[in-house]
C-alpha cells in the first residue's frame, strides 16, 4: 500500500509538470504571434514591406538571432 500511495504521488507530479510544459508551449507560440503580427504591423505603417524571394509572400518573421534560442 505504501508503494502504491507512492507510484500516487509521482503519478501525479508527473502530471503536473506534462501540464507545465504545455502551457509554456503554448505561451510560447502565442507570444511567437503577437511578434509576428508586431513585425507585420509595423511594416505595414512603413511602407516597406520584406518579400520572401522563394515564396513570394511577406516575411514577418523577426530577424532577431536570439528568438532561436530555446530555453
Amino acid at each position: 500500500m505504501k508503494l502504491e500511495a507512492e507510484l500516487n504521488k509521482i503519478h501525479g507530479r508527473v502530471i503536473k509538470l506534462l501540464d507545465s510544459i504545455k502551457g509554456y508551449e503554448l505561451e510560447r507560440r502565442r507570444v511567437r504571434l503577437e511578434e509576428r503580427k508586431y513585425n507585420l504591423a509595423k511594416q505595414k505603417l512603413s511602407g516597406a514591406f520584406e518579400v520572401n524571394p522563394e515564396t513570394g509572400e511577406i516575411d514577418d518573421e523577426s530577424d532577431d538571432p536570439s528568438d532561436d534560442l530555446d530555453v
